[in-house]
């Protein structure tokens, strides 16, 4: 799969950034003055004031705004003097680009951002991992089996039931918009332990890192079929010294299926009780073992339509065509193999590959529906990961074993933008990361060591 997907394809790639969409009108006014009256306040409301009175859309990384104070403005500006008087003392820049601010010049930048046709950017990782170390922490651990014990489909659904992890950003029910500010502009499920960010949590696969989504750095781990993983162990303390200053919040690896010989497939049906989330699941896993290897191949493919508000008794003070749970459908697949090259070397291959999309529906009134003054988000993203490894076994007990990743995820975010009962403008949003990351090491095995 991985040599198919190749380089050749343009896979999609989720560096995190907050999308805050606000109403659009047509791009009359970029150097229009008008009277702005703010007072001084937090950068975000600022920024939010002068986007929502020009209809513009606002990128921006919601971390780089945290803490931050705007000062008071009073008088006759374009939209760019507004904002360059609100950043003034800030440290940061905005770039306008048609009717979408953009928000630049983190101090300590912790991902690339892509926006349209920016540059691809490539992370390097080497030595994150201590092999034998034992993390000092209680080890979080739940089986396949335990997993749908619990009642849980995917993975994403179990880790938001997992007491240290914050289910509110990273959660297909959270929709990011202006209002929220939410991170979440992908419908994805990221692991946030200890509620310190997505980014803050190292999420594994088999050991080895897969590309960030666009989810603040998160990975999605709804991404892996339930049916292809053995176990999932979660660290859910600061393992900082071990894995490096992604895991402030903790570790989880998911550890995939090895010795699996047959073929089995499965399907789930089911909906809401009130209306909406209609699911469709289907899931297939087959494998083979023989004497010295093995190979393991799990896809799967999941449908669902949305919620709206019109749908929930509670939500009647909103507008009905509001999204509570935006419509999704993903295609996912893993492959594992192992094969012993004689005695003293062995073979490994690790890969998946993702494919998501969502829709969801933001009005900005509570009387209008979302085609007379809201946005439409289409949010679409691909990515794939290859981790071949191999091993060699040494006289006293000692390995060393080679690891390189490959792994991309490219996330593309349409949003339609109406007013007036017509669609006024679309922004493209576009987000990649591209990892490259090598591991070597050795261990001695054996007398209690890994």
């Amino acid at each position: 799969m991985g040599a198919d997907m190749g380089l050749a394809r343009n896979v999609f790639l989720g560096s995190a950034a907050l999308c805050m969409c606000a109403a659009a009108m047509p791009v009359a006014a970029q150097n229009t003055r008008r009277h702005y009256e703010l007072p001084a306040q937090s950068l975000g409301e600022g920024l939010r004031a002068i986007a929502q009175a020009n209809d513009y859309q606002l990128v921006a990384d919601p971390r780089a705004l945290e803490g931050r104070r705007s000062p008071a403005i009073n008088g006759e500006f374009t939209p760019e003097e507004a904002i360059t008087a609100l950043l003034a003392r800030s440290g940061l820049e905005a770039e306008v680009r048609g009717q979408t601010i953009i928000l630049r010049g983190r101090v300590a930048p912790s991902r690339s951002e892509e926006v349209d046709s920016a540059a691809d950017n490539q992370l390097f990782v080497t030595g994150s991992r201590i092999r034998g170390a034992q993390p000092t922490s209680p080890v979080i651990a739940a089986s396949r089996e335990k997993i749908r014990e619990l009642g849980h489909s995917d993975l994403g659904s179990y880790v938001r039931n997992i007491p240290q992890n914050f289910s509110g950003g990273q959660n297909p029910g959270v929709i990011s918009s202006l209002q929220t500010g939410s991170e979440n502009t992908t419908s994805s499920s990221a692991l946030n332990l200890r509620g310190l960010g997505a980014d803050a949590t190292m999420t594994l696969l088999n050991g080895h890192r897969v590309a960030y989504d666009a989810v603040s750095q998160g990975i999605d781990i709804s991404a892996i079929p339930l049916a292809a993983i053995e176990r999932v162990e979660v660290v859910a303390d600061g393992s900082s010294a071990l894995y490096g200053s992604d895991a402030v919040g903790g570790v989880a690896n998911i550890l995939l299926r090895r010795d699996y010989d047959g073929l089995l497939a499965t399907a789930r049906l089911g909906a809401a009780t009130d209306g909406g989330d209609v699911q469709h699941q289907f899931s297939a896993v087959t494998g083979r073992r023989w004497s010295d290897g093995g190979f393991m191949i799990a896809g799967d493919y999941n449908r669902a339509t949305d919620i709206t508000a019109s749908q929930r008794s509670y939500m009647r003070s909103r507008q009905g065509s509001m999204t509570l749970l935006p419509s999704q459908r993903q295609a996912s697949a893993v492959l594992a193999a192992d094969q012993a090259l004689g005695d003293v070397v062995e073979f490994g291959i690790d890969a998946h590959y993702n494919r998501h999309k969502s829709v969801a529906a933001l009005p900005f009134t509570a009387t209008g529906d979302v085609t007379q003054l809201g946005t439409i988000s289409r949010p679409d993203i691909e990515a794939y990961s290859i981790s071949p490894t191999i091993e060699f076994k040494l006289p006293g007990g000692w390995q060393v074993e080679a690891r390189a990743t490959r792994a991309v995820s490219d996330s593309h975010i349409i949003a339609e933008i109406y007013s007036g009962g017509s669609r006024s403008a679309v922004n493209h949003v576009r987000y990649r990361n591209d990892l490259w990351s090598a591991v070597n090491g050795g261990a001695k095995v054996g007398h209690g060591a890994e």
